[in-house]
């Protein structure tokens, strides 16, 4: 029997509530903010308060924000301090202002404390470090998270990474309860940490599943400070975007259309039914901005998921292509 969306759902808030495999990634709600004294970001939405009620009152039950994304803790806090306990709220630490890296126990400790009052409340279900791709995990950064969660300070703690390396290396701290890392219809190279984060009981938390948006009909105008201007190009769209049809198509071929997909159609819906399928032990953070966007969650609930053999035919295509466009990344 094939599985449904529906019934996948893991991890606990603190009322008992399993997570739904669909967050809501929080940067896009945040307005714009400065680093290394550069505006970025993109234009707060026009009703974030409504779009976080609609897609907690539709199942959402798990936010991920960092103390650098804005206004975005302040807007949850203000929505959800008095049922605080219903939600499972995951934030970051690692940039501070000036642009550096500072894995400190005073700069984590500082940071936390931070986001803590932003979002009103007096711990965090999971806090995490974000590393650069030059970032190196030891285990002085990890004794500092740990020291958080000794405190009481958050319930959880784990690691948002840049590449696979850091990924085996973050697997290697028992300590660890996450692992946040890329994955998506074009980009498989972190695919592998999946098995292993199921091996040592690590929570998956998927970024980026729609590759930055390039995975959806975003156009090509990104706002004034979004830092998706200076390394997304209209070509690096469209080649990633033909890229991912031409995964899809070759593997609707292969199956004799058992995939059910018409060529520059459905795209979004595809990609994100890849990671639904894939996905077993873990969430997926998607950039949820609006009400539109919620619905269109709630549409693909009852979506049938991916069997094995179409999982293994657009994992090898999306593999076979990769080379196409790994200069684009």
């Amino acid at each position: 029997m094939r599985r449904k969306i529906s019934d996948l759902k893991i991890f606990k808030t603190v009322t008992g509530d399993t997570l739904n495999k669909i967050a809501m990634g929080c940067w896009g709600i945040g307005g714009t903010y400065e680093i290394a004294g550069k505006q970025e970001g993109i234009p707060e939405t026009e009703n974030p308060l409504e779009t976080i009620s609609n897609a907690f009152n539709n199942g959402i039950n798990m936010f991920d924000t960092s103390y650098s994304y804005g206004k975005s803790e302040e807007i949850l806090g203000r929505v959800f301090e008095k049922c605080r306990e219903k939600v499972f709220i995951a934030s970051k630490c690692g940039i501070i202002q000036d642009g550096s890296r500072n894995f400190d126990f005073s700069n984590i400790y500082k940071s936390i404390q931070m986001s803590l009052k932003k979002l009103k409340t007096n711990y965090l279900d999971l806090y995490q470090i974000t590393l650069s791709n030059q970032d190196i995990i030891n285990e002085k950064m990890v004794e500092n998270l740990i020291k958080l969660k000794q405190k009481k300070l958050t319930r959880y703690i784990g690691l948002s990474i840049s590449n696979y390396r850091q990924g085996l290396k973050a697997l290697e701290y028992n300590e660890i309860d996450s692992l946040q890392f890329v994955l998506n219809l074009i980009d498989t190279r972190n695919i592998t940490l999946l098995n292993f984060c199921k091996e040592k009981s690590c929570l998956t938390i998927i970024k980026s599943p729609l590759n930055k948006g390039v995975l959806t009909d975003i156009n090509y105008d990104f706002s004034l400070y979004d830092s998706r201007r200076n390394y997304l190009s209209k070509e690096r769209i469209k080649l990633r975007r033909d890229t991912a049809y031409k995964i899809l198509y070759s593997t609707s071929r292969l199956l004799d259309n058992k995939l059910d997909f018409k060529p520059y159609d459905d795209l979004k819906e595809k990609a994100i039914l890849f990671l639904m399928s894939l996905i077993n032990n873990g969430v997926i953070i998607f950039g949820i901005r609006s009400k539109e966007h919620v619905n269109e969650f709630i549409k693909l609930k009852n979506k049938t998921l991916f069997d094995a053999e179409t999982i293994n035919s657009l994992t090898s295509y999306s593999k076979k292509y990769f080379n196409e466009i790994q200069h684009t990344l």
